[in-house]
């Protein structure tokens, strides 16, 4: 166990919860908190001011722990602006994040302060991931590219590092400011301005954390104007790499929320893409995604996705 002074926390966690059940809740702030990296503190935003579940529970923990601090929004204000509100009151010299729902490894932490130590050119590290279902049951594993110089291309096609995995330097926060609003995928436009700002990404191999697919987690995945956001997010990067300049708008972003129509038939097609672009299942990706086209663009995003992807694997990291 790595033992350092508690009042001068390495790393900042931050967390944002809002209506997740208390015993999910509970075992991803104890997650954190039993880490054989002590030498962090855990800041949990509360996005919902009305859920006095969560408050009470986490209030107890505060007894017995003086490394978790708590903050709760007036009102609702949302993910991004509750991790902004959260990392603002950081002191550690990384920021890492995690998830409400989720199950960080004992040595997740310990293990990603050595990487930043054994290879300091880079800024952002996440890692791989364990797939569970609401029970806790295993799916599977899922792995990310590891190299900074494939994750720079592959960014293109997706998001290349698992949000409640990452941790980064203080700096790489800093510079770019934390994050922006959009309706959902704050997370790629995050990890697009951190490459464009000219920081490096990795990931480590080692799955360390057991990542929570549950209703809720699929929803921004499930709606139509995700795939509108995405392709607002690359404009915005092309824009910063043709013209060094990035116009985004908040109330732009927001209206990309009300493209959603509903269809929920191509929902479900998209879902079946989605399982068989996590499972690696590519013909079973061409179908559904083929059927999808007819119904909504994600479904030929997706394979295009799959396969620009892909093929930067086979040439990056064979």
């Amino acid at each position: 166990m790595v033992t350092i002074e508690i009042n001068k926390p390495l790393v900042s966690v931050v967390m944002a919860c809002y209506q997740e059940a208390l015993q999910w809740l509970d075992t991803a702030v104890d997650s954190i908190l039993k880490q054989t990296f002590n030498a962090c503190e855990l800041i949990v935003v509360v996005d919902d001011p009305n859920n006095q579940g969560i408050i009470s529970l986490l209030n107890e923990k505060r007894k017995t722990d003086q490394r978790l601090k708590v903050l709760i929004n007036e009102q609702n204000m949302g993910l991004p602006r509750s991790l902004n509100r959260g990392f603002a009151i950081a002191s550690g010299e990384f920021f890492a994040r995690m998830d409400a729902d989720d199950i960080a490894a004992p040595q997740r932490l310990e293990l990603q302060v050595h990487y930043f130590t054994e290879n300091p050119e880079v800024d952002l590290l996440g890692t791989a991931i364990t797939n569970i279902d609401q029970a806790g049951n295993i799916l599977g594993v899922k792995q990310f590219l590891t190299q900074p110089e494939a994750i720079k291309k592959a960014i293109a096609y997706r998001s290349v590092a698992c949000h409640p995995t990452w941790m980064m330097k203080r700096s790489v926060y800093d510079t770019i400011g934390g994050y922006r609003y959009f309706p959902s995928s704050e997370d790629y436009d995050f990890l697009y301005r951190v490459l464009d700002a000219g920081f490096k990404v990795a990931n480590l191999p080692q799955p360390l954390l057991e990542y929570r697919l549950h209703d809720a987690s699929m929803t921004s995945a499930l709606s139509g104007f995700q795939y509108k956001v995405k392709h607002y997010i690359q404009a915005l990067h092309q824009q910063r790499e043709t013209q060094s300049l990035d116009s985004y708008d908040e109330k732009t972003s927001q209206a990309l929320k009300q493209t959603d129509k509903g269809n929920d038939f191509a929902k479900g097609l998209i879902t079946k893409a989605r399982t068989a672009e996590e499972s690696g299942n590519f013909l079973a990706l061409a179908y559904w995604g083929s059927i999808a086209v007819v119904f909504s663009g994600s479904g030929y995003s997706r394979l295009k996705s799959f396969v620009g992807f892909n093929y930067i694997k086979w040439r990056y990291e064979k």
